[in-house]
Parts: structure tokens; C-alpha cells; sequence
């Protein structure tokens, strides 16, 4: 199976998604507050991604929490979370049998005082589909224990 381009604005060499190209937690908010996604990677056709990711104040935990695109057929949804200082923290595995279950990572490990990147992947359909993308938690988000709602539609 082929690598597919992304059919939503795709521009060759472009390092992210337009903004007006995806959900963010406002979807009127200003281009420049919208959520960037990172290194979009697709093969076959792309799955339908929906998620929160919610940091605690005290920035001891994310939680991850599906909210569309997921079933049983979802091998896995998997999130990563490493910090600039290059500590990392990783949310549990999922589970098929739950797929909208609040996925919490521990991230104690974590400088609060860096941004965080969180790296997404997940597949379905036993490999047949694929995506995987970064974005990040700025280091006023984590102390504000911020909120963030990640849509990327079919």
C-alpha cells in the first residue's frame, strides 16, 4: 500500500497543518492561538483522530482521553511525551475493548518549566491504516493546567 498524500491543504514541504485545516479548542480563536500538528505521517487512508489532552496544574499527569475515531479495530493509540530537557513519559497502552477510556500519563518525571512535545500515533484495521503527528504543551499551559482538544477529521 502506498503512501497517500494528506487530501486536507496538502503542500509539499509544509511542516504542519494549515490552521483553518483542523479543530482546535476554539475554533474561532485567531490562526496564530490555533494547536499545530507536527510531521503529519499517513499511510494507507488515514483514520479519523479526536482526542483531549488535559495537563494537571501541578503537572504530575496528562490525560489523554479518545473522544471519536477509535474502536475495536484500533491497534493502538499511543502517546509520548518528552520534555526539552529529553525526560520522557509515556500514557498506558490502550484498550480496544474501552476505546474511549482516559489514557493518564504520569508525567512527575517532567521539567514543568520546559515545553512539552507530545508525539500521537496510532493504526487500525491491523496495520492497514496509520498516522502519527507532534504538537506541544508550552510550559504556561502545564503550570495552567491547560486543556487541549485535538480534531483531525476525515
Amino acid at each position: 500500500m502506498a503512501i497517500t498524500k494528506n487530501a486536507n491543504s496538502y503542500v509539499d514541504g509544509r511542516n504542519y497543518l494549515d490552521v483553518v485545516s483542523k479543530t482546535q479548542t476554539n475554533r474561532f480563536a485567531e490562526p496564530e492561538n490555533a494547536i499545530k500538528l507536527y510531521g503529519i505521517e499517513v499511510y494507507g487512508n488515514r483514520p479519523a483522530v479526536e482526542f483531549t489532552a488535559n495537563a494537571a496544574a501541578d503537572g504530575a499527569t496528562i490525560t489523554f482521553t479518545p473522544t471519536a475515531g477509535n474502536d475495536a479495530n484500533t491497534d493502538y493509540y499511543k502517546f509520548v511525551i518528552i520534555d526539552k530537557s529529553g525526560n520522557e513519559a509515556t500514557a498506558p497502552a490502550f484498550n480496544p475493548a474501552s476505546p474511549n477510556a482516559a489514557l493518564v500519563a504520569n508525567t512527575s518525571g517532567l521539567n514543568e518549566a520546559d515545553d512539552w512535545e507530545v508525539i500521537f500515533s496510532t493504526s487500525n484495521n491491523d496495520g492497514a491504516t496509520k498516522i502519527c503527528f507532534r504538537f506541544c504543551f508550552s510550559s504556561s499551559q502545564i503550570v495552567a493546567g491547560a486543556e487541549i482538544a485535538i480534531s483531525y477529521p476525515l
